[in-house]
């Protein structure tokens, strides 16, 4: 299952109310960045054979370091956001300058915050829950 990176304005990708990316500047955006080529009929190339897409809202980031043949990242506007699906470091550090210039956020499906140079966000490993205070004791047995 692909893992999806989502560029927002929103307080949580998924919530239903906060401020849009509107199509049109995205599209604005896209047109501008010499680095992004839009294409409304994207076909990327996957290990079954070329796909056929048709999006109002895709733009492919054509400056890329991977350059083989099934090697693209399709940015994709969708309903109020910008999503790349399985995104690398280097794209999500390129979704980041994007969401600075359209004044959002990089945030991944689980709801992290990524950060200008592409990484993760540190996990934060919750503590382990505590012992109850007399458990070494055995003070809950019967018949002492």
């Amino acid at each position: 299952m692909a893992y999806e990176v989502h560029i927002t304005r929103k307080q949580n990708w998924f919530d239903k109310e906060g401020q849009a990316i509107t199509l049109e500047e995205w599209r604005r955006y896209a047109a501008a960045d010499p680095e992004m080529k839009l294409d409304t009929v994207p076909e990327p190339a996957t290990p079954q054979g070329t796909v056929r897409m048709e999006s109002p809202g895709a733009a492919l980031w054509a400056a890329w370091s991977k350059t083989g043949p099934r090697d693209q990242q399709w940015f994709r506007h969708f309903r109020d956001l910008i999503t790349v699906k399985d995104p690398d470091a280097e794209v999500i550090a390129k979704m980041y300058r994007v969401a600075e210039a359209l004044g959002g956020k990089v945030q991944g499906n689980d709801g992290e915050i990524y950060s200008a140079d592409g990484t993760a966000p540190r996990k934060i490993t919750p503590a382990p829950a505590p012992e109850p205070a007399d458990s070494k004791r055995g003070w809950w047995k019967f018949g002492r």
